[in-house]
C-alpha cells in the first residue's frame, strides 16, 4: 500500500530540486537550503495523510510557514489540524492572518514554555522543527528531540534538520539566516538522537542535494 512506502520515497525528485533552486535569486547552497527545508516539510505533511486520515501536525519555529503552499494535503484540505508554535509574535500574526482559514492555528510559545508545557501539544502524527536545531547547543537539542518524540502518537514521525559543517558561505549567510548556526554532521545528529533515547533503526538520515543540510526523521514505535 502507498502508506507503507519508505520515507525516502517522499524525498523530492531531481525535477523538484531544480524548482527549488529557481525560486532563489542567488545560486548558492545557503540560498537553496531554506526553501529545500520547506519542501521536505511539505512532503512529510503530505506523507502523514497517507499514513492516517486527517492527521494532526505541529510545526515548531516555522517562520512564515513557507511549506504550506508546497503541500498537496494543505491544498486539498485533508489535514486534521496544523498547529504552529513560535516565539516570534510577528510570525504568529502572519500565519494566523494568511492561513487561519485553512485549519491552521498559531500560538506564541517560547522554547522554555515548550519544554515545560509540551504535554498539552501531545497526540500528534507529525511534529517537525526544520529551522530550530541549529540554534540550540547539544543539551537543549537533545531535550527538543525528546519532547518532540513525546508529542507523537504511536507510529508518528518527527523531523529536525541542521546545517552541516563547512557548508556555509559566510558572504551569503546574513542574507538568509538571522543568527550564526551551530553546524552538525550526520554522526553528531545520531548522537543527539541516541541521547534522546531513540533507537538507531527508528531514525532515517539524509542530506540535501548540495550537502549543506542534514535531515533526521524519527518514528515513534507502535
Amino acid at each position: 500500500m502507498t502508506a507503507n512506502r519508505p520515507i525516502s520515497a517522499f524525498q523530492p525528485s531531481s525535477a523538484q530540486h531544480v524548482a527549488v533552486k529557481k525560486r532563489q535569486p542567488e545560486d548558492s547552497p545557503i540560498s537553496r537550503a531554506v526553501p529545500y527545508r520547506n519542501t521536505i516539510a511539505a512532503h512529510l505533511v503530505d506523507e502523514a495523510t497517507l499514513r492516517k486520515k486527517s492527521p494532526h501536525v505541529v510545526s515548531i519555529a516555522a517562520r512564515h510557514l513557507g511549506e504550506f503552499n508546497l503541500s498537496l494535503a494543505a491544498e486539498r484540505g485533508t489535514i486534521g489540524s496544523w498547529l504552529v508554535l513560535d516565539q516570534d509574535e510577528h510570525n504568529i500574526d502572519f500565519i494566523n492572518a494568511n492561513f487561519g482559514h485553512h485549519n491552521v492555528t498559531a500560538e506564541v510559545v517560547s522554547f522554555g514554555d515548550l519544554l515545560s508545557e509540551h504535554g498539552k501539544f501531545a497526540n500528534r502524527d507529525l511534529v517537525y522543527a526544520a529551522e530550530l536545531l541549529d540554534r540550540l547547543h547539544d543539551e537543549a537539542a537533545v531535550r527538543l528531540i525528546r519532547i518532540m518524540a513525546d508529542m507523537l502518537n504511536p507510529g508518528g514521525r518527527m523531523m529536525v534538520s541542521n546545517f552541516i559543517p563547512g557548508s556555509l558561505d559566510a558572504s551569503n549567510l546574513e542574507n538568509v539566516l538571522d543568527a550564526q548556526p551551530i553546524c552538525r554532521n550526520e554522526i553528531h545528529i545520531l548522537k543527539l538522537f541516541g541521547e534522546a533515547l531513540f533507537a538507531e533503526e527508528a531514525i532515517h538520515i539524509f542530506k540535501d542535494p548540495d550537502n549543506a543540510v542534514v535531515f533526521a526523521i524519527g518514528t515513534r514505535e507502535l
